[in-house]
């Protein structure tokens, strides 16, 4: 998400934290933000609000240095290196490597950015899963726990239509793959197709990364095959192959390719596959298999491999 219409922004985070004009121009301690008026008329792109009442406005809604791309608030050139090493580190499954890292990165991270408590909280939860020290269950109170950090109306009824950063639904995409993997699937679907939807709400006035979408797709392609709704997955797997192919975003293509077969696999059953079928899905496995070796994933690559009967 790189470009903003600062109203529209301002509109949707105070929708998310479920406030009215009343509430959202004045502070705790009773200090006047700014007039119901004039919130009204930057929200519809009649006014520029005033530095000092953006600020105001972005704390108040728990939107405090979340608004942009930026992962982290800092001026210290080595704790962006080392967030680079970080993302590095655990693209590759080097999760002993990566927590040390993030220790590094905490050391040197000022705290008192909200962006910054909710950063390192969501990199230890995630490093922790992957070492075995949090289970699925307990990732999901914690992630929970830290999208509420910036997007209190989570899990609530004002979530249908809620603005989502980018940042947050990377945590909540967390969220619904944990319930996947503990075989709540529909909880799952319920947690990725809701984000998703809003998601592509604000698609138009936002512009997010189309990243994001695509590795929403996956997850949710995923878990509709794992809850028995094969042919629905097998139908959006092909959609989002082609657009893969047509955006570029090839990090995606081997779980989507295994996908199509494993569905393929499940919906002919053992008595519905004739040898071309079997053979289609055999190649299918063996194109997702290779895919992943060229990102160097050779775990899922013997995994996938494991499945060609």
């Amino acid at each position: 998400m790189g470009k903003y219409n600062i109203g529209t922004y301002l509109q949707c985070a105070r929708k998310a934290a479920g406030m009215t004009h009343v509430q959202a121009c004045t502070l705790p301690d009773g200090e006047e933000i700014c007039t119901i008026e004039n919130l009204s008329r930057i929200e519809n792109g009649k006014r520029r609000p005033h530095p000092n009442t953006l600020n105001k406005l972005l704390k108040k809604y728990g939107k405090e240095e979340v608004f942009g791309n930026s992962y982290v608030k800092t001026a210290d050139y080595d704790v962006l290196i080392l967030d680079k090493q970080l993302s590095i580190a655990m693209a590759e499954f080097r999760y002993e490597e990566a927590r040390g890292i993030l220790e590094q990165i905490e050391e040197k991270l000022s705290t008192r950015f909200l962006s910054n408590r909710q950063y390192l909280a969501a990199n230890y939860v995630m490093i922790g899963v992957e070492l075995g020290d949090i289970t699925q269950e307990e990732s999901v109170a914690l992630f929970t726990e830290i999208v509420q950090m910036t997007l209190p109306v989570f899990e609530t009824k004002s979530f249908e239509k809620a603005f989502v950063s980018q940042r947050e639904a990377i945590i909540i995409l967390q969220i619904g793959n944990a319930y996947g993997n503990l075989k709540e699937y529909g909880k799952a679907l319920e947690v990725l197709e809701g984000t998703y939807a809003n998601l592509m709400r604000y698609q138009k006035a936002f512009h997010y990364a189309d990243g994001i979408y695509a590795v929403y797709e996956r997850a949710i392609i995923k878990w509709k095959g794992e809850a028995g709704a094969f042919q629905e997955a097998f139908e959006r797997g092909e959609r989002e192959i082609a657009r893969v192919f047509e955006n570029g975003y090839m990090d995606t293509l081997a779980g989507l390719v295994y996908a199509q077969a494993y569905n393929l696999d499940k919906m002919l059953g053992e008595d519905g596959k004739t040898e071309e079928k079997r053979s289609e899905i055999n190649s299918g496995y063996e194109v997702a298999a290779l895919v992943s070796e060229l990102f160097e994933e050779n775990e899922i690559s013997d995994f996938i491999r494991r499945k060609i009967k």
